[in-house]
């Protein structure tokens, strides 16, 4: 039962960069719902670990487990496909771009060679909605406060 509520899971997962140790046999795990955030001082490697979650970074050793699928690394594309994302402290947004178009960057809904502009702006639009955030997805990124980006 505790394995159909586990969506990731970390199990003994290291990173190693030329000799540093920059994460030790770090486990975690997350259930379904559940809500995490990490603390920790400079160095400590919070952002290698979600690097490692996100598929931005290869762990030297350990496995990685999505929904009962296990993965020795990810990348972007597998985590992105498995519904994992960042977001950051500071906004990493295209200022002369639409908030449609940041939601869906690079892919413009899963590579599509024509572009679906009516159901981009659609998407974006329910998730804004779901979110609680009024936010017009034809405005440019530029356009919105720091603190709507």
């Amino acid at each position: 039962m505790a394995e159909e509520q586990t969506a990731l899971e970390l199990r003994h997962v290291t990173k190693l960069y030329a000799g540093t140790v920059a994460l030790e046999d770090v486990s975690l795990t997350i259930r379904r719902g559940e809500v995490h955030g990490l603390i920790g001082k400079n160095g400590a490697g919070k952002s290698t670990l979600v690097g490692i979650i996100s598929g931005l970074v290869a762990p030297s050793s350990g496995e990685i487990w999505i929904n009962g699928q296990k993965y020795t690394s990810l990348s972007p594309i597998t985590a992105k496909h498995q519904r994992i994302s960042i977001i950051t402290q500071e906004p990493q947004v295209i200022e002369e771009s639409t908030v449609m178009e940041n939601f869906f960057m690079p892919g413009y809904l899963d590579n599509k060679k024509v572009i679906d502009w009516s159901e981009m702006r659609r998407r974006a639009a329910e998730i804004l909605d779901q979110a609680g955030f009024p936010i017009d997805v034809s405005v440019k990124m530029r356009n919105l406060s720091i603190s709507e980006r």
